[in-house]
């Protein structure tokens, strides 16, 4: 069964975002296999997050499984630890904006710097199979009429990474 909100006729990736990807997956180290990305085996999340969205990156982390290597956070003035730590890839840069502008999430309070809080998910393709609101706090704003509360977060997650799997295991057979 598709996970929730899986978008069917999804955006395909410009190559210059492809390459942001690219570039800030290389310049971290996790220790992992790098992703390569002529050659995805699986998915790619990738959570924005505005001023106060980024408070939760270690909540948001822990969603996922411990070695899961294709997870970037993408917000501005990301804390140093997280840049630092070779657990994480971020990008907190002028690419930030421009991608925010991409993928139209940009926080329209925030001066033009800030995303709005979104999980975006890239399947093998590189095509976008999910653009959905991360509801963080009790107040919502007019974006986030539909969307997803942190708290069910996890089970969004869950459902995409066990959906991909089944649907890579059918695809191979």
């Amino acid at each position: 069964m598709p996970p929730s909100f899986l978008e069917k006729d999804g955006l395909s990736l410009d190559l210059w975002v492809q390459n942001s990807l690219h570039q800030v997956m290389e310049s971290s180290t996790t220790g992992a296999p790098r992703m390569d990305m002529d050659h995805i085996e699986g998915l790619h999340f990738l959570v924005f997050l505005g001023a106060q969205g980024k408070e939760y990156i270690d909540e948001i982390r822990r969603m996922f499984p411990k070695h899961f290597d294709p997870l970037v956070f993408v917000s501005l003035n990301i804390d140093s630890r997280f840049r630092e730590d070779p657990q994480f890839h971020c990008l907190d840069s002028e690419t930030c904006k421009k991608l925010a502008r991409y993928f139209e999430i940009v926080d329209p309070l925030g001066g033009g710097n800030y995303p709005l809080n979104y999980l975006i998910v890239i399947d093998s393709d590189l095509v976008v199979r999910c653009k959905l609101p991360i509801r963080i706090g009790p107040y919502y704003c007019p974006h986030q009429k539909f969307g997803v509360s942190l708290s069910q977060l996890q089970g969004l997650i869950d459902e995409f990474l066990e959906f991909f799997m089944e649907y890579k295991v059918t695809v191979i057979m």
